[in-house]
């Protein structure tokens, strides 16, 4: 499953590349001047503005292959609340790492059956009854479905319940700093639209503003944007289309104003790096 994670960052830049109308690698307008050796220019070729050679978006794309990889189960879907059962089940020893991986699994996979079931018999396209039945459902429901996994596994009710929602840190981590890279690459180019029409030491007060209103506007857009990010991460690898109660819970929508702070400060941060190399001169004459 691994080895074919290059392939799909690939295919991932190819499919950015015909939505943006920007050069594939293959075929990337990108030049170096031979005789300054300087590195090349971005070659920006539409609203998208993203430079598909950037080391920053492609481990941005590999970060979100990684969280969309650990895939919940496919197979037995139904919308029944009906366990479909696990082919060479056997017992398992929650205190085990490996096992305990395994039942956050089948929990993840047991919401997913209770989401289809309520959506499906008390949701809006069924004679809607309202949230307060469709979540008292969907709650029975699923521990119909985390007591068939205690009896396939040979653990307590109680086990299970401790797993549900559990070891979710690889995938929290890949969505969430996916998220920063492709937001780091965006904020540079802002700050060097800022720094190039308000340089400082010409105009720096009104250059302090911008820098000051974009950390800002960037922080807001971090806290829109993040959320969304790891819905549709989550979406993907769920293969859902309703996140329902589930996206509650995910990092970047619990802790909104951790997100708007993490988008200030680093914007700002950025800023300070990306300094025109005039500023630094200025400041120490001679």
């Amino acid at each position: 499953m691994w080895h074919s994670r290059p392939s799909a960052v690939h295919d991932l830049e190819r499919a950015l590349a015909r939505v943006c109308r920007i050069a594939p690698p293959a075929a990337s307008r990108l030049s170096r001047s031979p005789q300054q050796g300087k590195k090349p220019d971005l070659a920006i070729t539409s609203p998208c503005i993203v430079n598909l050679h950037s080391p920053h978006l492609t481990l941005a794309l590999l970060l979100l292959v990684v969280c969309t990889s650990a895939c919940v189960r496919r197979d037995g879907r139904n919308s029944d609340c009906t366990w479909p059962g696990e082919a060479g089940a056997v017992a398992l020893d929650p205190s085990q790492p490996a096992a305990s991986r395994h039942l956050s699994a089948d929990t993840e996979y047991a919401e997913e059956l209770a989401d289809r079931f309520t959506n499906v018999h008390y949701g809006p396209h069924s004679g809607y009854v309202g949230p307060p039945i469709a979540g008292r459902e969907r709650h029975g429901c699923m521990v119909i479905l985390f007591q068939k996994i205690a009896e396939t596994h040979g653990v307590s009710t109680d086990q299970v319940i401790a797993a549900f929602g559990h070891n979710r840190l690889p995938v929290d981590l890949a969505e969430i700093l996916s998220f920063a890279l492709v937001f780091a690459l965006l904020a540079t180019l802002g700050i060097a639209r800022i720094w190039s029409r308000y340089p400082p030491g010409e105009e720096q007060a009104a250059g302090l503003l911008m820098i000051a209103l974009g950390a800002l506007a960037f922080g807001v857009a971090a806290v829109m944007m993040g959320p969304m990010w790891s819905a549709t991460a989550e979406n993907i690898r769920i293969g859902t289309g309703h996140l329902g109660p589930r996206a509650l819970r995910l990092p970047m929508e619990r802790y909104s104003k951790l997100v708007f702070a993490a988008g200030v400060i680093s914007f700002l941060a950025l800023a300070w790096l990306r300094r025109p190399r005039q500023r630094r001169e200025s400041e120490h004459p001679g």
